[in-house]
């Protein structure tokens, strides 16, 4: 076990979910994890290990990888000169503020919050997501076991989940893959 290797698997999961006519939603928290997981996908990318294409981001952190490209020449960085909201091809983000990226097959979604908390972009999205067998719902970060994330990790397919006590339980029919 190795972070290249655990990076690799990724790749390998969502190259799978993508072939089959799936999506991948990568529920991730604003600061810190999103710019992480967006920089191990474009290396696997250029290692040719990733299709290349587009990631949408969503929700907090479109503001906050805005705010870590700002500050990326003051601190330790594989890629100094990078700016992820400003390299080509790499990020697409909604028109609007709080708009919907639009739930298509062949779309991987890097959106916050990481535990898919309630009133925020991933379970917005995630609401509609989990019910699509081809999609694949990657699971890179903490979740608090009383989290939507984590009702959704231990359950099974077919399952209904709670995602949000406004709305009612959808069904999970989409995998789920951990990854450290």
């Amino acid at each position: 076990y190795t972070r290249e290797s655990e990076g690799e698997r990724l790749a390998s999961s969502i190259e799978q979910c993508l072939s089959q006519g799936g999506s991948v939603m990568i529920p991730l928290f604003a600061m810190g994890k999103t710019q992480e997981i967006i920089m191990l996908l474009y290396e696997l990318q250029i290692k040719g290990k990733l299709r290349t294409m587009p990631f949408h981001v969503g929700g907090l952190s479109i503001k906050m990888t805005g705010i870590y490209d700002r500050f990326a020449s003051k601190v330790r960085r594989n890629h100094h000169d990078m700016h992820m909201m400003r390299t080509k091809g790499l990020l697409t983000t909604p028109g609007k503020r709080g708009e919907m990226p639009g739930l298509e097959p062949g779309n991987i979604y890097a959106l916050s919050s990481g535990m898919m908390s309630e009133r925020t972009m991933s379970n917005r999205l995630g609401r509609q997501f989990i019910q699509n067998p081809r999609n694949l719902v990657a699971a890179v970060g903490y979740a608090d076991p009383e989290s939507p994330l984590a009702k959704i990790i231990n359950s099974s397919r077919g399952e209904k989940v709670q995602l949000d006590e406004r709305h009612d339980a959808v069904e999970r029919n989409c995998s789920v893959e951990p990854f450290d």
